[in-house]
């Protein structure tokens, strides 16, 4: 893929969160960075800042996307994400010809940095965040969490249109709903956003949980 515009753009209408220009990174300061750190910014990167690198609801609320005057070279990666206590880190491949999609790494905030691969595809792990950000960050109005069996991956994969896996973490979606789906504390969990408390309860029927009393 050659422009990765557009599949953020569905991806946050699915989510309930219709980008407007506002929620574009300029052009200009997307080209700065680039001269500073005299690299080129991946075009799936570079492509969410265009579209929605001031989006402050989704990218700041949990996980911090970095805006591009302070993305960094630190060991050999660019980063461009810090974990919401800044414990982790994720980097990308970035150079003078820098693949349009490369893969998203991961490393504790350590000296030194040790970078392991987290998912092939830089794109898929902006899609991921997205959702948990929707999810346990609650950028999504509703938010809510439940214990579940291990086999509700199945229901999942047959109902939901799967957005992709990080370390574990799958994302799932359908319009006005989000789910993210993770081993937590020795057993299973889905993390569920939606638009509407009626939304929330259809996915709770749908799928046979119990939701958790909320959080916020």
């Amino acid at each position: 893929m050659d422009d990765y515009r557009d599949l953020y753009r569905e991806t946050f209408e699915t989510l309930g969160r219709r980008l407007t220009p506002e929620d574009k990174t300029p052009e200009g300061e997307i080209i700065a960075a680039e001269k500073r750190l005299r690299l080129r910014i991946p075009r799936a990167l570079a492509d969410f800042y265009r579209v929605a690198g001031r989006v402050d609801d989704y990218n700041l609320i949990f996980n911090r996307l970095l805006p591009p005057s302070e993305l960094s070279e630190k060991s050999g990666k660019l980063l461009f994400m810090e974990e919401n206590q800044a414990v982790v880190l994720w980097g990308t491949d970035a150079g003078a010809e820098s693949a349009n999609n490369p893969p998203a790494y991961q490393a504790t905030n350590a000296a030194p940095l040790t970078w392991e691969a987290v998912g092939d595809r830089c794109s898929v792990f902006l899609l991921v965040m997205l959702h948990w950000a929707a999810t346990l960050g609650g950028a999504m109005s509703c938010a809510r969490t439940a214990a579940v069996d291990e086999r509700l991956r199945e229901a999942l994969d047959r109902a939901w249109s799967f957005v992709g896996e990080i370390n574990g973490l799958r994302a799932y979606n359908k319009p006005g709903k989000a789910i993210c789906f993770v081993e937590w504390d020795a057993g299973w969990r889905i993390f569920a956003g939606s638009t509407s408390e009626a939304d929330m309860g259809t996915i709770a029927a749908d799928l046979r949980v119990t939701w958790e009393p909320p959080w916020r």
